[in-house]
């Protein structure tokens, strides 16, 4: 239902759009035929522009992007266990209210296009039941139908009915030269058309607006062929004038009394064309365009709106009466992993394509089983390293050697590498490092084991513990995980 409300507010935009322009540029035109094709090609771009599927994105886009219930997801989440990690749990619920306004109005759209709706059906009831109650006489391609409840001459299709009473010889072949116009220029099938766009724009003021402009356009058409007849131009026009009062039975129809009677007969006294009106049409083309950029701004943006976020796990390796690797007793390997956490979570709070889930935020212990990532699209468990040999040194990436997300983990791997290898000051290893841990290969999604350097190594040590190559550090991670979040998608 939601696209459907789309696609409708979309499409009448889009007419609202043309209908404007004709205001502006062609109402006033006596280039009949010209008109006619603008309002019924607007009409027809208006229904098939917003089924496009083309999409623009842009950044600015982000700017409007709803970011409350992710932070709000981050905020609950910070303190629990990956362990008991579920999407569903995490995601704050929406008001149990479902009689918001979007329902009220949502109801309400639906109870106009429904009474609109059964107004169509009716008025084709109507018209059927005093078909099948008229006198019908053929005449040329159409056929002539009287009834003494007909009270105003009209069309529908061939159809002409015209009411059985005072009407001379002379008005009646004037009515029936109108009203063959109508009947073989199809303009039932424009009148119909727009009744049913009227039905499901209803809200839209200026569709029925156009609604009238379109039923107006048929009689300056009508009009046209009768004085190109051979009628009398005031004869006729006193004609137009003595049907004024007369009332219009079917709304599909196209009406020889019109009650724009006064711009009719004005209409007839303009003879000279504007030589640029046949120019004038081509308007459509750059209008068609703006609003076809438009629809693929909307569907880039609604893109970037229902696109789920990337939810990575961010493990700061070890903890509280697990210090990991030690140099010292100041010098502990939980203290750089936590630190490097808590950067990333700054970095990374206000990027709307990835939610990023910590195990911990304090010098806290968890069992390892605890590390484990379930309900997650990856796993970064953030480690350092000690080495008897102190000229050890550098960054690795380790994966799983057996794990169903293997190749989904090297893939970020290697784009860590990528990421790392630009920093300055330490090594980054060019390939990845296999090993079967726990936390990687009982993870339900694609993990690694990211090791920032060595704390036996002095150079290493001087380069990690610098907050500013810290900062540059979860920087090429973030960027890493963009990156992956392009390649593989939430949930892939």
């Amino acid at each position: 239902m939601d696209g459907f409300i789309s696609y409708i507010l979309i499409s009448t935009t889009c007419l609202s759009v043309f209908y404007l322009g004709y205001l502006l540029l062609l109402r006033k035109e006596n280039r009949f035929n010209y008109l006619r094709y603008f309002l019924l090609i607007s009409m027809a771009l208006s229904v098939v522009t917003p089924l496009s599927t083309y999409q623009i994105e842009l950044d600015i886009a982000a700017l409007k992007y709803d970011t409350e219930e992710i932070h709000q997801k981050k905020a609950n989440t910070f303190s629990e266990t990956v362990g008991s990690i579920n999407i569903q749990e995490i995601t704050i619920p929406k008001s149990q209210n479902s009689w918001n306004i979007s329902s009220l109005l949502t109801l309400l759209y639906l109870i106009g296009l429904m009474f609109f709706g059964m107004r169509i059906i009716i008025h084709l009831l109507k018209l059927f039941y005093l078909y099948c109650n008229c006198e019908k006489n053929k005449n040329d391609n159409v056929t002539i139908l009287s009834n003494h409840k007909i009270t105003s001459p009209f069309t529908f299709f061939r159809w002409i009915f015209i009411p059985p009473k005072y009407l001379n010889d002379d008005e009646k072949k004037d009515i029936l030269i109108h009203e063959k116009i109508h009947a073989t220029q199809h303009h039932s099938i424009d009148l119909i058309f727009i009744e049913l766009l009227a039905a499901f724009m209803w809200f839209n003021p200026l569709v029925w607006k156009m609604k009238k402009s379109i039923q107006l356009v048929h009689e300056y058409l009508a009009d046209k062929g009768v004085l190109n007849s051979g009628t009398n131009k005031l004869n006729y026009q006193a004609l137009l004038i003595n049907q004024v009062a007369e009332e219009k039975l079917i709304c599909l129809a196209s009406n020889f009394n019109n009650s724009l009677i006064k711009k009719r007969i004005l209409m007839m006294t303009k003879t000279k064309f504007n030589k640029g009106s046949k120019l004038r049409i081509l308007a459509l083309i750059p209008l068609a365009t703006i609003l076809f950029i438009g629809v693929s701004f909307v569907n880039g943006e609604d893109v970037y709106k229902n696109a789920k976020p990337l939810t990575v796990i961010i493990d700061a390796g070890h903890g509280g009466k697990d210090p990991g690797a030690m140099l010292n007793s100041e010098i502990k390997e939980k203290d750089f992993s936590l630190s490097i956490a808590k950067i990333l979570k700054e970095k990374g709070g206000s990027n709307t394509k990835i939610n990023l889930i910590f195990t911990r935020e304090k010098d806290e212990f968890l069992e390892l089983n605890k590390r484990i990532a379930s309900n997650a699209d990856l796993l970064i468990s953030i480690h350092s390293s000690f080495s008897e040999n102190n000229e050890d040194s550098g960054i690795d990436c380790i994966v799983a050697k057996e794990s169903n997300y293997k190749d989904q983990s090297e893939t970020i791997g290697k784009l860590l590498i990528g990421e790392l290898s630009q920093l300055n000051g330490i090594n980054t290893k060019t390939s990845l490092k296999e090993a079967n841990l726990m936390v990687l290969k009982e993870s339900n999604c694609p993990a690694l084991l990211l090791n920032l350097g060595y704390i036996s190594n002095s150079n290493d040590l001087n380069f990690i513990s610098n907050k500013h190559n810290q900062s540059l550090i979860c920087d090429k991670i973030l960027n890493a995980i963009n990156q992956f979040s392009e390649i593989m998608p939430a949930g892939k």
